[in-house]
């Protein structure tokens, strides 16, 4: 599993995705019944579509990573889903990556514990079936989607996480320049000076692959259609 402390930058999209879904969480969970799914193509990612259903599928699994397990069922508006295709897209684009050099590979075993975190998190397997049911999806795809997940986070862990560490000279200088700081353990500021070098490196690092690939946003306005 990914180290505790690479785990910001992943946070703050949890958060985002949260924040966005909020406005929702108060409605009423679905009951189980057909999902109602227009599949049509919203984005694309060096040629290969992301499409509606899929946005309203992972978004789903992203929510309820973050700490949201009603999200599962319950309706997302558009902010939630236009948060959930951006972490998409910089999820593919790392994990592409990582493909293209061999690198930062997550094991079978690896994927069968992340569902077995899913499951839980859900309530029971009986709930994890609806899940399934309700998105129109089967096991396969979730495990792709957690593997995608897992190995996109190593990834960008993998490329930055050396460069956000702070040597003790940036610490004291970074003490001075926040005096509300001053006196605060070294360690704990060693872990706050990281946890915010590594979000800034983070951002920069997506944006890069962004430019670097071929993104193509179709029609986040397909987004406010969709409810499960």
């Amino acid at each position: 599993m990914i180290p505790a402390h690479s785990s910001h930058f992943a946070a703050r999209r949890h958060l985002i995705l949260l924040l966005a879904f909020g406005a929702r969480a108060g409605a009423a969970p679905d009951s189980g019944s057909a999902p109602w799914i227009i599949d049509r193509a919203v984005a694309t990612v060096d040629g290969k579509a992301i499409t509606l259903r899929q946005v309203g599928f992972e978004g789903r699994v992203l929510l309820v990573l973050g700490g949201a397990p009603r999200a599962a069922f319950a309706p997302l508006d558009a902010p939630a889903l236009s948060a959930s295709l951006a972490t998409m897209i910089d999820e593919r684009l790392a994990d592409a990556e990582a493909e293209e050099v061999d690198a930062y590979p997550v094991s079978e075993d690896e994927v069968s514990k992340a569902i077995e975190s899913f499951r839980d998190a859900l309530g029971s397997q009986g709930e994890l079936d609806r899940f399934l049911a309700s998105t129109g999806e089967v096991i396969s795809d979730l495990r792709e989607v957690l593997r995608r997940h897992l190995r996109a986070q190593r990834q960008l862990e993998g490329r930055i996480r050396l460069k956000a560490q702070p040597t003790n000279a940036e610490l004291i200088a970074y003490q001075k320049d926040h005096p509300e700081f001053a006196g605060e353990p070294l360690e704990q500021a060693r872990q706050r000076l990281f946890a915010e070098r590594f979000q800034v490196l983070a951002r920069a690092q997506l944006e890069a692959a962004r430019r670097a690939a071929d993104v193509r946003i179709l029609g986040t306005h397909l987004l406010d259609a969709t409810r499960p």
